[in-house]
């Protein structure tokens, strides 16, 4: 069962450390700005090619986007994780 949820860990009911990176879930303020920030990216972000050059626009494109949500919002989520969920 868990008690709470730490930036990178996670304290169980007996107050251990386990070592899950789970973050709390998105709230819906943070699914608006996910959604007003990615229409910016939306070009490179959904681009269909994969070469090199792309690929990097895109990574580039991902941490910009983590960057500027991280400024406005809640709580810190990284480039990868921002990814995952949309």
């Amino acid at each position: 069962m868990v008690k709470a949820c730490l930036n990178t860990f996670i304290i169980d009911a007996n107050g251990k450390k386990c070592n899950n990176k789970r973050a709390f879930n998105f709230s819906s303020k943070e699914n608006i700005l996910i959604s007003l920030i990615k229409e910016k990216y939306v070009s490179q972000i959904e681009n269909k090619k994969t070469d090199t050059n792309a690929n990097r626009l895109k990574t580039e494109a991902w941490v910009k986007l983590a960057k500027e949500f991280n400024c406005c919002g809640d709580s810190y989520r990284d480039a990868q994780v921002l990814r995952n969920i949309i």
